[in-house]
Protein backbone atom coordinates (compact mmCIF):
# COMPACT_ATOMS: atom_id res chain seq x y z
CA UNK A 1 0.00 0.00 0.00
CA UNK A 2 1.74 3.56 -0.64
CA UNK A 3 2.66 5.49 1.95
CA UNK A 4 -0.53 8.46 0.96
CA UNK A 5 -2.74 5.75 2.20
CA UNK A 6 -1.70 5.14 5.53
CA UNK A 7 -3.73 7.48 6.74
CA UNK A 8 -7.13 6.41 5.62
CA UNK A 9 -7.64 3.73 8.42
CA UNK A 10 -6.45 6.39 11.30
CA UNK A 11 -9.09 8.81 10.24
CA UNK A 12 -12.11 5.93 9.75
CA UNK A 13 -11.46 4.54 12.94
CA UNK A 14 -11.76 8.54 14.64
CA UNK A 15 -15.20 8.89 12.72
CA UNK A 16 -16.05 5.39 14.07
CA UNK A 17 -15.21 6.28 17.52
CA UNK A 18 -17.41 9.62 17.47
CA UNK A 19 -20.24 8.29 15.48
CA UNK A 20 -20.18 5.35 18.46
CA UNK A 21 -20.52 8.18 21.30
CA UNK A 22 -23.28 9.75 19.04
CA UNK A 23 -20.97 12.66 18.08
CA UNK A 24 -22.09 14.44 14.52
CA UNK A 25 -18.82 15.02 12.17
CA UNK A 26 -17.83 15.23 8.87
CA UNK A 27 -14.91 14.50 7.21
CA UNK A 28 -13.39 17.53 4.81
CA UNK A 29 -10.74 16.82 2.11
CA UNK A 30 -7.82 19.12 1.99
CA UNK A 31 -9.11 21.18 -0.99
CA UNK A 32 -12.40 21.94 0.77
CA UNK A 33 -10.01 22.84 3.73
CA UNK A 34 -7.85 24.78 1.62
CA UNK A 35 -10.59 26.91 0.17
CA UNK A 36 -12.55 27.58 4.02
CA UNK A 37 -12.48 30.68 5.62
CA UNK A 38 -11.71 30.85 9.57
CA UNK A 39 -13.93 33.09 11.89
CA UNK A 40 -14.57 33.56 15.44
CA UNK A 41 -13.37 30.20 16.37
CA UNK A 42 -14.76 28.03 13.54
CA UNK A 43 -13.96 27.09 9.69
CA UNK A 44 -16.71 27.85 7.40
CA UNK A 45 -16.64 26.07 4.77
CA UNK A 46 -19.50 25.14 1.71
CA UNK A 47 -22.42 26.56 4.21
CA UNK A 48 -21.09 24.58 7.25
CA UNK A 49 -19.25 25.55 10.76
CA UNK A 50 -16.74 23.41 12.50
CA UNK A 51 -14.95 24.39 16.12
CA UNK A 52 -12.96 21.54 15.93
CA UNK A 53 -10.43 19.99 13.23
CA UNK A 54 -9.05 16.40 14.01
CA UNK A 55 -6.09 15.67 12.26
CA UNK A 56 -5.85 11.76 11.87
CA UNK A 57 -1.68 10.41 12.38
CA UNK A 58 -0.11 11.57 9.13
CA UNK A 59 3.63 11.75 7.98
CA UNK A 60 2.72 14.37 5.46
CA UNK A 61 0.30 17.31 5.79
CA UNK A 62 -0.83 20.27 3.02
CA UNK A 63 0.79 23.33 3.88
CA UNK A 64 -2.14 24.49 3.31
CA UNK A 65 -4.08 22.79 5.78
CA UNK A 66 -1.43 23.60 8.58
CA UNK A 67 -1.98 26.76 7.77
CA UNK A 68 -5.80 26.73 8.30
CA UNK A 69 -4.85 24.07 11.77
CA UNK A 70 -2.79 27.50 12.83
CA UNK A 71 -5.51 29.95 11.92
CA UNK A 72 -8.53 28.41 13.91
CA UNK A 73 -6.33 28.15 17.16
CA UNK A 74 -5.24 31.50 16.64
CA UNK A 75 -9.17 32.58 16.18
CA UNK A 76 -10.05 30.35 19.26
CA UNK A 77 -10.87 26.71 17.68
CA UNK A 78 -9.30 23.50 18.72
CA UNK A 79 -7.74 21.49 16.86
CA UNK A 80 -6.93 17.81 17.45
CA UNK A 81 -4.08 15.59 16.51
CA UNK A 82 -4.12 12.11 16.60
CA UNK A 83 -1.02 9.85 16.45
CA UNK A 84 2.51 11.06 15.19
CA UNK A 85 2.78 14.68 14.16
CA UNK A 86 3.32 15.61 10.49
CA UNK A 87 6.96 15.42 9.81
CA UNK A 88 6.67 17.16 6.20
CA UNK A 89 4.95 19.55 3.66
CA UNK A 90 5.40 20.69 0.37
Amino acid sequence: MPPIYTVFPAAFAAGEALYNTGIDFDFIDYESLARSTVKNGRILVSGEEYRVLILPSMKAIRFASLAKSRDLVASGGIVVNLGSRPEVSE
